[in-house]
Order: structure tokens, then C-alpha cells, then sequence
């Protein structure tokens, strides 16, 4: 099994990353090569690259909603 994680870093400036872990037989998560950096259009491409009997999880970290003005959230 394969977890992928994308950070979009929703910025015009920022760049996102994606990394992938395989689980291990014993449970532990093991991180395959370095993060990269990535665009949606980057992680998109990668999940349509996913074989259709392999099992992955992907996760996104990326707000749904940004309720004030200034299009930040509080550190």
C-alpha cells in the first residue's frame, strides 16, 4: 500500500510538494525518495498513474474554504 501526500501551498508564489510512504509488513511507514515539488497539475498526473489494483491513499492538505479578505489564515 502506498500513501501519497500532497501540500498544494495554494499560493501563486509558493510551491506545493508530494511524497510517497510504502507500508511495510510490520506496520512502520517507510518514505520513498525525497519530497518533490509539485503543482496539482503534478499530482493529478500522478494519481492518474495509479494501477487499478493498487491500493493507495492519498492525503491533501489544503483548506476548503478561506472566510476572510485577505485570502490568509492565522499562523
Amino acid at each position: 500500500m502506498t500513501f501519497t501526500g500532497f501540500d498544494s501551498a495554494w499560493g501563486a508564489t509558493n510551491s506545493g510538494a508530494i511524497c510517497n510512504m510504502l507500508l511495510d509488513a510490520d506496520g512502520s511507514l517507510r518514505l520513498v525518495g525525497d519530497p518533490v515539488t509539485a503543482s496539482w497539475d503534478d499530482a493529478i498526473a500522478q494519481a492518474s498513474q495509479t494501477n487499478s489494483d493498487e491500493m493507495r491513499v492519498w492525503a491533501i492538505d489544503q483548506p476548503l474554504c478561506v472566510g476572510n479578505p485577505k485570502r490568509c489564515r492565522p499562523v
